[in-house]
């Protein structure tokens, strides 16, 4: 197990040491690289990974094996880093700039199941997207789409997509917040947790075509922005373990202050 350490100097912070010895309830907890099947993580918190100017983010590299880097080469267009914004950890603020996003390309989006690791601070109620793979289509027209996770234009209502069907329901409460988000596309057995509890389980769809994926921004449609602020996002190529989940979830807690 690793010591997922923050303080330098050798010495340890308190969150340090929950992260290392099992918060989050008793958990073990697992950091993203400790999880089979790891395909892309992009930590905002780690600055090593973050290329920028005048503190607004062009580049955040893959901290997966797989050097799958998130990228926005126009200035008007790029995320700002706020320096200790939760829990004394670095955040990217898609909202500083208005309709702030950012893309990796080269992505293999072949086969489910998938899952989806973000903690991000939810947006305020509207439609906003906070992640999406693959290119074309718009939440209107599924079936052009691939998997993309977003809040719908009604308060506490949320959304998983995956072409041939969507998997929707309310969960009350985020709004405003920040958030452990896990969401599972496994066909008619896909999940939407939060904080470790499922909270949506259903049908998402089984499409999955394209190669680009998205950080707060509907693709191509250039709409349905987050404007809101991300921690860190990772990819897994399966569909994660009930015991993987609830350690990257305290691994969330632990680090994020949740």
């Amino acid at each position: 197990m690793k010591i997922h350490g923050t303080a330098k100097g050798g010495a340890l912070s308190h969150k340090d040491f929950g992260v290392a010895f099992g918060g989050g309830g008793g958990v073990t907890a697992k950091s993203p690289d400790e999880i089979d099947d790891l395909y892309a993580w992009w930590d905002f918190s780690d600055s090593d990974t973050i290329t920028s100017s005048g503190g607004y983010i062009s580049a955040i590299t893959d901290k997966s094996s797989n050097s799958f880097t998130m990228a926005q080469s126009t200035s008007a267009d790029q995320p700002k880093v706020v320096s200790g914004s939760q829990n004394g950890l670095d955040t990217a603020n898609f909202a500083d700039k208005t309709d702030a996003w950012m893309s990796a390309t080269g992505m293999n989006q072949a086969s489910q199941p998938r899952t989806y690791f973000i903690v991000m601070k939810v947006p305020s109620s509207g439609y906003k997207t906070f992640f999406r793979s693959g290119k074309t289509g718009s939440p209107d027209n599924p079936s052009t789409m691939v998997q993309s996770m977003l809040q719908t234009a009604t308060a506490n209502q949320f959304s998983m997509y995956g072409g041939s069907a969507s998997l929707t329901g309310t969960i009350s409460g985020l709004h405003g917040t920040w958030q452990s988000m896990i969401c599972i596309f496994n066909s008619a057995n896909s999940s939407w947790n939060v904080d470790g509890t499922q909270e949506l389980s259903g049908d998402a769809g089984n499409y999955l075509s394209g190669s680009i994926n998205y950080i707060g921004v509907n693709a191509d449609n250039a709409n349905l922005y987050s404007n809101t602020e991300y921690g860190e996002i990772a990819i897994f190529e399966s569909e994660i373990s009930s015991d993987d989940l609830a350690s990257l979830n305290a691994y969330a807690v632990d680090k994020w202050g949740l």
